[in-house]
C-alpha cells in the first residue's frame, strides 16, 4: 500500500516537472519569436532537429563516419575543370585536393609510378 502510494506521488512529481519545463521551454519561444520573428524561429528549430538526428546517428553508427573520412578522397577531383580558379585561391584548392587524394605535395603526381627504394 505504502509503496503504490509513493509510486503515485513519484507520477505526480514527474506531470508536474514535465509541465513545468514545457511551460518555460513555451514562453522561450514566445521571446525567440518575438526577436526572431517566426519564420527565422521555425528555421532555427528545424536546424536544432537535424543536428540532434545527425548526432544521434553518429553516436549509434560511428563505423559510418569512419568509413566516409577514410574515403574522402574520392569526393574530390583530382582536375579541376573550368572553375576559373586563379590566383591564391586556385592554388588552395590544388594544395587540399592533392592532400585529400593521398598526401602528395604539389607538383607531383600521386598516379606515377615511385621508384624503388635504395638498400
Amino acid at each position: 500500500m505504502q509503496r503504490s502510494v509513493q509510486n503515485a506521488q513519484a507520477a505526480r512529481n514527474e506531470g508536474q516537472g514535465e509541465r513545468d519545463k514545457l511551460s518555460l521551454i513555451s514562453e522561450g519561444q514566445e521571446k525567440q519569436v518575438g526577436v526572431l520573428g517566426p519564420e527565422s524561429t521555425v528555421k532555427l528549430r528545424q536546424f536544432e532537429l537535424m543536428l540532434d538526428t545527425i548526432a544521434k546517428f553518429a553516436n549509434a553508427h560511428p563505423e559510418v563516419f569512419t568509413a566516409a573520412l577514410a574515403n574522402a578522397q574520392k569526393f574530390v577531383p583530382n582536375v579541376e575543370v573550368g572553375t576559373g580558379g586563379e590566383g591564391i585561391s586556385g592554388m588552395l584548392m590544388a594544395i587540399l585536393g592533392q592532400t585529400l587524394a593521398g598526401g602528395a605535395t604539389p607538383g607531383t603526381n600521386p598516379a606515377a609510378p615511385q621508384p624503388a627504394p635504395r638498400r
